[in-house]
Formats: structure tokens, C-alpha cells, sequence
């Protein structure tokens, strides 16, 4: 059933020091020369990125895809650092399915859209969904929802020149999702739009023309900071969590799935704003140089080791001593039992 937030309109305007959006920004702040400045830590966080994303694709790359040569390029992605005194440089793959490249895409995101959020006067967050599709519906079903709320941006417009007091201003993001029990996939919209009439008529319409929505999975609400980070995460979920602390599970999609959604995607907007909101550059560069405070001046080659967890240069010395945690071993495991799934990828609709 929809989730259907009847709390009053405020006019006070969302989170003026939203300390999550800044501290992922933070990510994108370049120095006047082009460069970026970092610490050594910045380079942890890479290396568990970068080894996560490597264990991801051992699975894709076995899957018989048109994808193959990209999975791959992930794989390599960063794999060397060049090092001349404190500025360390690289190649990005710049593809979705990279946790690192993906993350910084998301950071240029938050940094272009902060002030924009900030100055929304009433924003709410809102899900457009209908019932899940199969495997070999998914193409379409991404086509024709998209195209529902192209059709819906078109009315508020009419309405708008006619007169009507209302306005569709806003953020857009596609997401998929996978359910293990039903073996079918779940492609949903996320929004954040300024005005509760706004919200409301949005999802009004959105009943109106999308054949069995019908309250399925539809949520609107006041838009927190909750809200806000689940409009900025990942396109699709490459695992999900069970229970807290020391029971949590995680379990990992198979490649299989994880494909099947990429190329669905391939070629379509996982974001875009709308109205008054203005598009953000979320393009990630070939290359990339930082300049990292904490390493020690010289010049280096260093080369990824995927047993280190870590770059190692000529002397056998590693660049940051980065070693996952029992919870990122967790998350090993289970990426590695999801590799030997073997799934139907076909299946009716329920």
C-alpha cells in the first residue's frame, strides 16, 4: 500500500546545515590548480572501494554479456598510482558499477545540488512504483515508466500556462531493485519535489496513468536528511543487509542479476532535475590528479595487489596499510558464495 505522509506543510526550508550532503561533497572540492588536495586516508577509503569492486566484477566478467569488456575495465580501474613528490595520478573506468567512480559521480551530484535542496522551500520526497516485473520485461517496464513521467511533466506544464497554481521543480532518480524470493525486479522512481500540492498531485497523476500502481509501493513524505541519502545512493543495490551489529548478514546479488540490470540501464538517466531545479555536470574525467598530504615525497610507480588489499611500488612498500575489517570480510564472502548461484532468468509475472 502507499505510504501517504498527511503532516501539515512547514515553510521552513530543509536542513540548512545538512552535515551528510557536506561531508560527501567535500569529495569534489578542487584547488584552483585543477587539483585536489587530500590526505592519505582518502586513499584507504579507495583501496576498500576499489577492492570491493574488484571482487563484484570476478562474477560479471564470467557472465556471457555485451557488457564483458567494460566489467573488465572496472576491474583495472586505478590499478596504477603515479607518484611525482606528493601528487598521485591515475585512470578512472568512470562506469556506474564502480564503487569508487560511482562515488565520486554522487559527490559532484551532492555538490551541485546542495544549494539548490537548501533553497526548496517545502520539499517533499516521493516513490513512484508499480508492481515487479520479470526478467525480460525489464527493458520496457524502465521505458514505460520513464515515459509516464514525461507525460506527467507535460501536464503540470499545460496546467502551469493555463494558470494553475502549480509547479513540478524538482530531482529525479531511476532506481532497480531485485527481490530474491520472487526472482523479478522492482524499477521505481524517487523524487525530490518542492511543494506538498506539488507532491500530492504528482503522485495523483502518476495513479492516473501508470496502469496498476494503484498504491503499490508509493510513498510520499517531508523530505529528511533519510530521504536525501536515498535519493543520492546507487542506481541498484549490489547486496542486502540482515539483522544488526554482530548477526548482520549481507547477501549478494548474483552476476547474473547485477547484469541484467546494468544493461537495462545502459544508455538511460539515473538522474535528472526538472522545473526550476538546474542539471548538474555529474561527467567523471578520464584521469585523475590529487595532490595527498601524508606520503612522502618521490617519485613512484605503484601497482595494485589484490591479496595486500593495497598498491605496492618497487620496494615491496604499501601506499596506505589498508586492511579490511570483519564487517568489509563479511561482505567478501558473501560477493564470493553469490558467484556460484546459478538462476532462471526467466519467469512469469505474479
Amino acid at each position: 500500500m502507499a505510504n501517504i505522509d498527511h503532516r501539515p506543510q512547514t515553510s521552513k526550508t530543509l536542513l540548512r546545515d545538512h552535515t551528510l550532503l557536506d561531508k560527501y561533497a567535500q569529495k569534489c572540492t578542487a584547488n584552483n590548480d585543477g587539483g585536489y588536495r587530500r590526505d592519505k586516508s582518502t586513499f584507504e577509503h579507495k583501496a576498500k572501494q576499489k577492492r570491493l569492486t574488484q571482487k563484484l566484477m570476478v562474477g560479471l566478467v564470467n557472465v556471457e554479456s555485451t557488457l564483458h569488456v567494460s566489467y573488465w575495465r572496472t576491474y583495472s580501474c586505478g590499478s596504477w598510482l603515479l607518484q611525482s613528490g606528493k601528487r598521485i595520478s591515475y585512470r578512472r573506468c568512470k562506469n556506474r558499477w564502480c564503487l569508487d567512480c560511482n562515488g565520486y559521480r554522487t559527490s559532484k551530484l551532492i555538490n551541485g545540488y546542495l544549494g539548490q535542496i537548501q533553497s526548496m522551500v517545502d520539499p517533499y520526497f516521493v516513490t513512484l512504483s508499480r508492481p515487479n516485473c520479470t526478467w525480460d520485461q525489464l527493458s520496457d517496464e524502465i521505458k514505460y515508466l520513464n515515459d509516464k513521467f514525461g507525460l506527467i511533466r507535460g501536464w503540470f506544464r499545460t496546467k502551469k500556462n493555463r494558470g494553475l497554481e502549480i509547479s513540478l521543480d524538482g530531482i529525479k532518480k531511476f532506481e532497480t531493485t531485485y527481490s530474491i524470493d520472487r526472482n523479478d525486479f522492482h524499477p521505481h522512481i524517487h523524487l525530490l519535489v518542492d511543494g506538498r500540492i506539488n507532491a500530492y498531485t504528482l503522485l495523483g497523476q502518476w495513479f492516473r496513468l501508470v496502469d496498476g500502481a494503484g498504491g503499490y509501493g508509493n510513498d510520499i513524505r517531508k523530505a529528511d536528511e533519510g530521504s536525501i541519502k536515498e535519493l543520492f545512493k546507487y542506481m541498484t543495490k549490489f547486496w542486502k543487509v540482515e539483522s544488526k551489529g554482530n548477526d548482520e548478514k549481507f547477501i549478494v546479488f548474483p552476476p547474473e542479476v547485477l547484469d541484467h540490470i546494468m544493461k537495462a540501464m545502459k544508455g538511460k538517466q539515473v538522474f535528472k532535475s526538472f522545473g526550476k531545479i538546474k542539471k548538474v555536470d555529474d561527467v567523471v574525467p578520464d584521469d585523475e590528479t590529487l595532490d595527498v598530504d601524508g606520503v612522502k615525497d618521490g617519485v613512484y610507480s605503484w601497482e595494485w595487489d589484490k591479496d595486500s588489499h593495497d598498491w605496492i611500488n618497487d620496494d615491496g612498500e604499501l601506499f596506505t596499510g589498508y586492511q579490511p575489517n570483519i564487517r568489509e570480510q563479511k561482505i567478501y564472502k558473501a560477493i564470493e558464495y553469490s558467484q556460484g548461484i546459478r538462476l532462471k532468468t526467466t519467469n512469469k509475472k505474479q
